[in-house]
């Protein structure tokens, strides 16, 4: 992995990622971490239950 992808703070790894919703990057030192803040995490799922009740 390069530097500009990696960050090391207090002798952890974070890794630096682009939040799908505001397009934002971050660093997150969880592999499964998507989105940037609880905000977006929420209107992300927001946007999905629309999508549903779109579908059916």
């Amino acid at each position: 992995m390069s530097e500009a992808t990696i960050k090391k703070e207090n002798g952890k790894l974070l890794k630096k990622k682009v939040c799908p919703v505001c397009k934002n990057e971050f660093f997150s030192n969880r592999d499964d971490a998507v989105f940037c803040d609880k905000a977006c995490r929420q209107h992300a799922y927001r946007q999905r239950l629309k999508q549903d009740k779109i579908e059916v």
